[in-house]
């Protein structure tokens, strides 16, 4: 009889963990006592589990079935159709639904618990043309309850609907193993959908390209679920109906409704083919390589890739006349890394020898700001991390609590180390006719004073700097008064800004850089900021060898989406505008319909310069957000492979297959159960890793190879794998066998001490004397905690293949640190 593999069953309480553990402890030192497996510490606490046929000792034990949780409406009652307003909104302090009924129409919707009492209230109505009045509604525990709850309400004040809602639980003892797939979690958010916001069913389509869900540590594991609007049969981006489910309790943590109702869409009579519009897309998408973080949710630090991405963003296609356009609807001027505007220094950077004086720091100071005065506040500090690092603060105030008109406030800093400014900013009153007063600098003016700021006060910089485009048009002023055309979209500012980008290697590094506000009436730098002007550290940013080229890149990227028609609607940051259908003056413009790339949502418009993959917002490949291959569709693993790939323990193959039946190598071993344990890679100081294979460093190593080494070292210094055993060498496409992975896993549950111990557990498998004596009481440990089933031939020495490896790791991810198994 082939053994099964089953999940450890969730659902045990706290003081059944208490009690399981002491009778562990107890069976280990008694070498007569009964196996594990003959105790389900289950039947003292029923999990929400589907158990096998009693009858058939061969029938696989499945993961299990998803609970209905308490929240779950036992009908959906149908939600009267909104009455939209046609009219415009109301006075200020004028309202169709009243304090009483929002409350009334949130308690009937959502689970709100009754005991909660009456909720926080707040009315927002906006004086705006176009705004609608909301109701905002909070229900909070006490401070001092566990678990913590706090329900968030928006409820419309014109038609009674519910456009937000949002549920937040934490402390307490709360659930952490998944127990709902995607599947079983859109069937819940189809039954939310359908009670919330069943008048727009008609007009929305599941997006399946849209957002996945979160399921790292330090919050609740959600399910997200996003329905696009469809207007005139095109989708209509950033109007949607968006759902978010507990992938462990099934209830429902958040709901959005985005719905834009003052702008037209009228479909034009003919547009342009795919292929016309797909020939103008690519002829303007400049790639170049940049550095770019990623924020990993799992390990809470950024992690640095080299990607291939454009400067300003993608362009669309206007269908109607063919026409490469940006997200403003206006002309798209294709801009390439290469063709950033570089500076020039004016004499090469010079650190001091030592570290400035107060005195050296204010003289510094003083200069930036253009004042010999003393300031009226100074302070002193000293950092140690990332780098040692002393910083003197000056501010100059006037007297009173703000300027006056003419007056000035100056705050500066100076680093001390590097003998130059780290940011300074200023600001006085303005005249209350400034908008009138025209600028008396134009933008080339104010371009050469920032430059000239910079070879002065940042001369270490200056080499290294990159100017950014605009991708607005805020640090353009206009002449004050009626203006027309694209003049009427220069906002009257007050300061012109500059952005400049630090490069690395010769290549810009994402999101570090320095900002420069030019005054437009008296060009003087009226604010810089430098704090984004540290680089990483080299060893964090991958050598560009071997990365693909951007020709292949840009084909990479085509390959992999395609162009879509949608609308392109007003952006929302443009200046409120009034209600209407596009008549009238303070009508909203109509939507244009475009061409544009139908890229994921979270896709971070770039490609992975080695690979060429689509990365998403994580830098997490697009093409392995598979959550529900086709190939582990039917086989007993299943739930726990989509659980895992939900989590980002497991990831599917470039092909979008898991090959539940494949062996597992050490590589893969090592990676997946560092992921599970909730850890990070590891790079060991100055390169040193342990195993033969990557002692060259990570100069030498591909980053495919970079990642093993670092995987296999977290794997050592958390005790999962112990170097004398697996020897100089670390083989990693060598298969691994069951019982060495059960001994891993065992040890990455924080079970390490009772699997070194001399005490044998007894077990029930055929041919426990096969399995190593290093192994047994490893594998029977898993045996007794039924995540592994412990009837049977056990095959010891057998490869362990991908599906049997995923049902240990989900117990696993289920497991803190210190090995007491969560709820």
């Amino acid at each position: 009889m082939e053994p099964r593999w089953p999940h450890r069953k969730p659902g045990w309480s706290r003081t059944v963990r208490a009690a399981l553990a002491g009778a562990l402890t107890l069976s280990l030192l008694l070498p007569a006592a009964p196996a594990l497996a003959e105790t389900d510490p289950a039947e003292a606490a029923p999990a929400p589990a589907q158990e096998a046929e009693k009858g058939d000792p061969d029938a696989p034990v499945s993961a299990p079935a998803a609970p209905a949780p308490p929240d779950a409406p036992a009908t959906v009652p149908a939600v009267p159709e909104p009455a939209l307003e046609k009219e415009g909104s109301p006075r200020l302090g004028q309202v169709a639904v009243s304090r009483d009924q929002a409350v009334a129409r949130a308690r009937e919707l959502l689970p709100i618990p009754a005991e909660l009492g009456e909720p926080e209230v707040h009315l927002w109505q906006p004086a705006d043309l176009g705004s609608r009045p909301e109701w905002n509604l909070t229900w909070s525990s006490k401070p001092d309850e566990e678990p913590r709850v706090n329900y968030s309400v928006v409820v419309d004040a014109t038609t009674g609907e519910i456009r937000r809602y949002f549920f937040e639980r934490s402390g307490g003892d709360e659930a952490r193993a998944l127990t709902y797939t995607r599947r079983e979690a859109l069937q819940r958010a189809e039954e939310w959908l359908r009670k919330l916001a069943a008048p727009y069913l008609p007009e929305v389509r599941l997006d399946d390209r849209g957002s996945l869900g979160y399921f790292g540590p330090r919050t609740a594991p959600v399910h997200a679920f996003s329905w696009r609007r469809m207007a005139a049969g095109y989708p209509v981006p950033d109007q949607a109906i968006t759902i978010s489910i507990d992938a462990r309790t099934g209830e429902l943590t958040q709901y959005q409704l985005t719905w834009d109702r003052e702008t037209a869409f009228v479909p034009p009579e003919q547009t342009v083919d795919a292929a016309r519009a797909m020939d103008a897309f690519q002829a303007a998408v400049r790639l170049g390589l940049v550095y770019r973080p990623f924020w990993d949710p799992a390990t809470q630090k950024e992690v640095w890739k080299l990607v291939y991405a454009p400067v300003v963003g993608l362009p669309q296609v206007d269908a109607t006349t063919g026409e490469v356009r940006d997200a403003m609807g206006r002309p798209f001027t294709p801009v390439g890394w290469e063709d950033l505007r570089s500076l020039t220094p004016a004499q090469p950077y010079r650190p001091p020898a030592k570290p400035l004086t107060q005195e050296q720091a204010l003289a510094l100071a003083k200069s930036v700001a253009g004042t010999t005065a003393e300031p009226t506040h100074m302070n002193y500090q000293e950092n140690s991390e990332p780098v040692p690092s002393k910083y003197y603060h000056f501010a100059w105030a006037p007297p009173g609590r703000e300027p006056k008109e003419g007056e000035w406030y100056y705050d500066v800093t100076v680093d001390a180390v590097r003998g130059v400014v780290h940011q300074m900013s200023s600001w006085t009153r303005r005249p209350e006719n400034w908008e009138q007063i025209p600028p008396a600098v134009d933008l080339a003016k104010a371009r050469a004073a920032a430059d000239a700021f910079l070879r002065q006060f940042r001369p270490d910089l200056v080499p290294h700097l990159r100017e950014l485009p605009a991708v607005n048009e805020t640090r353009w002023c206009r002449m004050p008064g009626p203006a027309e055309g694209e003049e009427s979209l220069r906002p009257v500012c007050d300061g012109y800004e500059f952005s400049y980008v630090l490069l690395h290697r010769g290549i810009p590094v994402h999101g570090r850089v320095v900002q420069i506000q030019v005054d437009p009436w008296n060009g003087k730098v009226t604010s810089f900021w430098g704090y984004y002007a540290d680089l990483p550290e080299a060893a964090e940013l991958p050598p560009p060898e071997e990365v693909i080229s951007a020709e292949a890149a840009l084909e990479k990227l085509l390959s992999q989406t395609e162009l879509e028609l949608r609308w392109a609607v007003e952006p929302p940051w443009l200046p409120p505008v009034g209600l209407g259908k596009g008549e009238g003056e303070n009508a909203k413009p109509p939507a244009r319909l475009v061409y544009a790339l139908a890229a994921p949502v979270g896709f971070a418009e770039a490609v992975d310069a080695f690979t060429g993959e689509l990365v998403d917002t994580r830098g997490r490949s697009a093409s392995h957000r598979v959550l529900e291959p086709e190939d582990v569709v039917g086989h007993p693993a299943q739930k726990e492979i989509e659980l895992l790939l939900l989590q980002g323990v497991l990831e599917v193959e470039a092909d979008g297959k898991f090959h539940p039946d494949r062996p597992v190598s050490r590589a893969e071993a090592a990676q997946w159960l560092v992921l599970a344990r909730g850890l990070q890679p590891f790079t060991p100081p100055r390169g040193q890793y342990s195993f033969q294979e990557f002692s060259a460093g990570d100069g030498a190593l591909s980053p495919s190879l970079q990642l093993q080494a670092r995987y296999a070292e977290a794997a050592l210094r958390a005790g999962i794998l112990v170097k004398e055993e697996i020897g100089e060498a670390f083989e990693p496409d060598r298969a691994v066998t069951r019982e060495e992975f059960a001994l891993w896993a065992v040890r990455a549950m924080g079970y390490g001490a009772i699997a070194r111990m001399e005490a044998s557990i007894s077990m029930s498998f055929t041919d426990a004397q096969a399995i190593g004596p290093r192994y047994r009481n490893a594998v029977a440990l898993l045996a007794g905690l039924k995540v592994i089933d412990g009837q049977g031939a056990f095959r010891p020495q057998d490869p362990i293949t991908r599906a049997e490896a995923a049902q240990i790791l989900y117990a696993v991810a289920a497991y803190p640190a210190a090995g007491t198994p969560w709820k």
